[in-house]
């Protein structure tokens, strides 16, 4: 720790010049603006707050009030001011040699400001070990200084160059989630079971799933491998993709559709080699099943590239040229087609063929043997427009394309095949199509914008970019339209990427996608797991089913904002929500659904409406046998207004005496579960949290441990006592406000208060920004101890995105769609950086 300190010290000086300064920061206020609603009131001097050591005489104490100096801050620092001990020993706030944090309690100094930094080490620090009158006023100023001095700025002005043409992310690799994983297979396997729990759970960044940076250990290796092997033998004892008997070449409508599809991409020459080597190996299902296996193992199906290519290579390389078929052109089959959509072709194959020539056709057809018993391939001669084009001889079990130019006017409809086919030879034909030929040059996309690009920068292929469109708005894999488009330049400019966004959007699995936005947002889909279980002999309505409603009643309240063409705020605000008939029956509210699936819209509702209300937020954020009130204040903030609660600390020594006045009250069955809370922070140590930031938002006692409304609880002697439902929503616009408030009543009036807040504008812009990107939109969005600092650059571009997203917001009835889809639309999904 000394040689760390030492070097900080050495480096203060330059450190604190280039950035402008010690005092670079010294404007850093806690206080917001001042609040003009009407609902809003001040703390008199006379309240709470005026005793709290953060303030004197009523008047709040800022850390502008100080001439900070680093350099004593850094002395104090290394001479382990506390008793011996520094900050870094339950905080971590450096990183060990695996660059993780130590610490009990991590915290993250980059998401404190610099007011927030100095009351905290003023006030709360470090109560287990000295009084917090060990480093108060200057002490806490220098050492604030001090930390902010070697702690990556994070105040620097953030600002969106306009004159900027493009915007960018970073390139990465992204191991598929659970869900993308089990969707996927869904759609293209028709997996019925459910295989989620037999691989890894994900890493999560921001409420989201989130694995750009989760490693494939041994342990997530050998659950893929397991998982793939059952998937694969129940997909051959099914027919899935599709039959493959012991006769039949499944090789190439195994690469060429399902390999295809899975990979979402063309495969290459070597993987192609791959797949042809296991089916010429073991035939049928034994070649299904090991080909089936080698696929979901590998790579190319379980990661989503987002690499690109290099912009600058791609406008200096002039893209291949070729002959094909122009639109729209005929199809033929000649003979009748296996599974494999090829016909065996004897010594003879032919047929009439509806097609008038021009003088400028060209055929395109797909050829494929099988060598003979003594290693002989066939040949074949085909005939067409009343010529005979040179013989060929099929030297590949794999299909390979011929294309052939046709000159002729010819009347001749008669198409036909030749063949030469040694003893055990076989060989077969794929359809024929005819049109009319042009020479075509793929694009290589918008080159305009290309153009405008940075050297270093790169760009999504087609088919990476069709991926990130997919997931994004679908969680699943590209369906057959999207992979056309990446396909046949569907996806270069504006107006092809929006139409393709809308139309997965709208699609069911964009409605399933958008319910899913709001179980992750809310971690409302906890509700099913154990840890929301209940005593069923207390509570015997509590079923399975009902839970399953409640979770689901979040996804479908989400869908109804996001296409019911309602504003965002009455996510919060409105007096409705969703119900079927399971959830109807176990609220008590009379409704319009017939059934466990049929889903409503139930109106005017006087204790129910918003997200807040909901089931599955009282329940998940409960305790077994009581309501949890302390966390539902905390996911209030961080979940509703984006406000980051800094963990307890540890070892809290005068909570000990509390606990046991307290318990000795409660077990007399004197107090309510918000009075029993009320009672053990009632602390000097918890002051820093539960004084304003907590305590004061315990007025959502109208609810449950399982989200029913209620107006008294049973005590812990089985009295019966009146809840308490007041409450005051303190820092509405900076958790370290300590002088604004709002008062409310209920869990209900709570939510309308939050609708009326700047704040959940600005959460839905950050959930939003991080469900499309899996990215934090600004510094203090960033997962602690998960994922690195935002460079300047992209914080100045993500500021660009917020921006637009703003405006957009504002311009659309507040539309979480319209929000969402710009996003989506923003060029830093298609262009990346190092």
């Amino acid at each position: 720790m000394g040689v760390l300190v030492t070097y900080r010290a050495l480096h203060l000086k330059p450190l604190l010049a280039r950035r402008g300064g010690s005092s670079s920061k010294a404007a850093v206020s806690s206080s917001s603006s001042a609040v003009s609603s009407s609902s809003k009131a001040t703390i008199s001097s006379s309240s709470r707050a005026a005793t709290s050591s953060s303030s004197l005489a009523g008047v709040s104490i800022k850390y502008s009030d100080y001439v900070p100096d680093a350099l004593k801050g850094a002395q104090r620092y290394s001479d382990k001011l506390y008793a011996g001990f520094s900050c870094e020993t339950c905080h971590g706030l450096d990183k060990n040699a695996d660059g993780k944090s130590e610490g009990t309690t991590v915290v993250s100094a980059t998401k404190l400001s610099a007011q927030d930094l100095f009351l905290k080490i003023q006030n709360d620090m470090p109560t287990q070990i000295a009084l917090p009158s060990a480093c108060v006023g200057q002490c806490a100023a220098d050492l604030t200084a001090f930390i902010l001095a070697w702690a990556p700025d994070t105040t620097e002005t953030v600002a969106c160059d306009a004159s900027k043409p493009l915007t960018y992310s970073p390139r990465r690799l992204q191991l598929l989630t659970i869900d993308e994983y089990q969707n996927t297979l869904e759609d293209l396997l028709g997996l019925t079971a459910d295989v989620r729990k037999t691989i890894v759970a994900d890493a999560k960044k921001g409420d989201f799933p989130n694995n750009t940076t989760t490693n494939v250990d041994e342990v997530r290796a050998n659950k893929y491998w397991t998982s793939a092997e059952s998937i694969a033998a129940w997909a051959v004892e099914n027919n899935k993709p599709f039959p493959c008997g012991k006769s039949d070449s499944c090789y190439d409508k195994f690469v060429d559709d399902f390999a295809y599809k899975l990979y979402r991409r063309l495969l290459t020459t070597e993987e192609k080699k791959t797949f042809e080597t296991i089916f010429n190996t073991y035939a049928g299902g034994e070649g299904m099943e090991l080909a089936l296996v080698t696929a979901l193992n590998s790579p190319n199906f379980l990661y989503r590239s987002e690499l690109g290519d290099k912009v600058s290579t791609l406008l200096a390389t002039a893209p291949a040229s070729y002959y094909r078929p122009v639109m729209p052109y005929s199809e033929f089959t000649l003979g009748t087609p296996d599974a494999t959509g090829y016909t065996a072709i004897p010594y003879y194959l032919g047929g009439p063929v509806n097609y008038k020539w021009t003088g400028n056709d060209i055929i395109s057809v797909s050829l494929k043997a099988i060598p003979g018993n003594g290693g002989e391939w066939p040949s074949v001669t085909m005939k067409a427009a009343g010529k005979d084009f040179p013989t060929i001889t099929i030297s590949s079990k794999a299909p390979k394309t011929y294309r052939y130019s046709v000159t002729s006017t010819s009347n001749e409809t008669q198409f036909q095949f030749n063949s030469s086919l040694p003893n055990g030879a076989s060989v077969y034909v794929s359809k024929i199509v005819i049109g009319k030929s042009e020479l075509y040059t793929p694009a290589r996309g918008d080159e305009a914008k290309m153009k405008q690009a940075d050297a270093d920068s790169y760009m999504l292929n087609p088919f990476e970019y069709a991926s990130l469109l997919a997931f994004t708005l679908t969680g699943t894999t590209p369906d057959a339209t999207l992979l056309d488009a990446a396909a046949n330049d569907g996806l270069h400019y504006q107006a092809q990427i929006r139409a393709q966004v809308e139309r997965l959007i709208d699609s069911p699995r964009g409605r399933e996608r958008m319910g899913a936005m709001a179980g992750y947002w809310f971690g409302t889909d906890a509700v099913i797991e154990p840890n929301a279980d209940r005593d069923l002999a207390i509570f015997p309505k509590y079923t399975a089913a009902v839970r399953a409603s409640m979770a689901e009643e979040v996804r479908e309240l989400f869908r109804e904002i996001v296409y019911g063409n309602r504003p965002f705020e009455s996510l919060y605000s409105g007096d409705f929500t969703m119900l079927n008939s399971t959830l109807a029956s176990y609220y008590g509210i009379n409704s319009a659904s017939t059934g466990p699936n049929k889903w409503v819209v139930a109106e005017n509702l006087e204790k129910r409406g918003g997200i807040l209300t909901s089931g599955a937020f009282m329940a998940t954020y409960a305790h077994p046998d009581k309501t949890a009130p302390i966390i539902r204040a905390v996911r209030v903030r961080e979940k509703m207004m984006c406000q980051h609660v800094l963990p307890p600390p540890l070892l809290v020594e005068d909570r000990e005496a509390l606990l046991k006045q307290v318990n000795a009250l409660n077990e007399a069955g004197q107090l309510t579960t918000r009075g029993y809370y009320e009672g053990i922070t009632d602390a000097r140590s918890c002051d820093g949290c539960h004084k304003y930031q907590i305590n004061p938002m315990f007025g959502t006692e109208d609810f449950d441990q399982v989200g029913q409304w209620r107006s008294t609880q049973k005590s812990y002697t089985g009295m019966t006592l009146n809840i308490t439902n007041d409450g005051l929503l303190y820092g509405p616009d900076a958790i370290d406000d300590q002088n604004n408030f709002i008062p409310f009543k209920g869990a209900k009036g709570l939510s309308k208060e939050l609708a009326k807040l700047p704040g959940t504008e600005e959460c839905l812009i950050e959930k939003s920004f991080r469900f499309v990107t899996g990215m934090p939109i600004k510094e203090k969005a960033v997962a602690a101890n998960l994922e690195p600092n935002l460079t300047t650059e992209q914080a100045n571009d993500f500021a660009c995105v917020a921006n637009k997203a703003k405006a957009t917001y504002k311009n659309s009835n507040h539309s979480v769609r319209a929000v969402i889809t710009e996003m989506v639309m923003q060029d830093l999904l298609r262009y990346r950086k190092d």
